[in-house]
């Protein structure tokens, strides 16, 4: 999102092995320096199992490192594809 209201889904976090759910997703972005980012997620698992138990027990962290030129590309996709008012 370039606005924090209109989106455009790329894609969505996979369960991690012996996990049947995620859920609750939630990003931050932290700055390294020199047009260069690491972007993280967090989220909760479900606990599952049988009889399926919905409730949440842990709760996990994914990250990779972004540049510049990454960021151009997804701004670009953005602006072609945002709503306009």
């Amino acid at each position: 999102s370039l606005d924090g209201q209109n989106w455009l889904l790329l894609g969505y976090v996979e369960p991690e092995d012996g996990w049947p759910a995620t859920h609750g997703p939630e990003a931050f972005v932290e700055p390294l320096g020199d047009g260069k980012w690491r972007i993280y997620v967090n989220y909760g698992c479900q606990r599952g199992g049988e009889p399926y138990d919905y409730r949440y027990d842990r709760i996990r962290c994914m990250w990779r490192d972004v540049d510049e030129a990454e960021l151009t590309r997804y701004r670009r996709l953005l602006e072609a594809t945002s709503v306009q008012p």
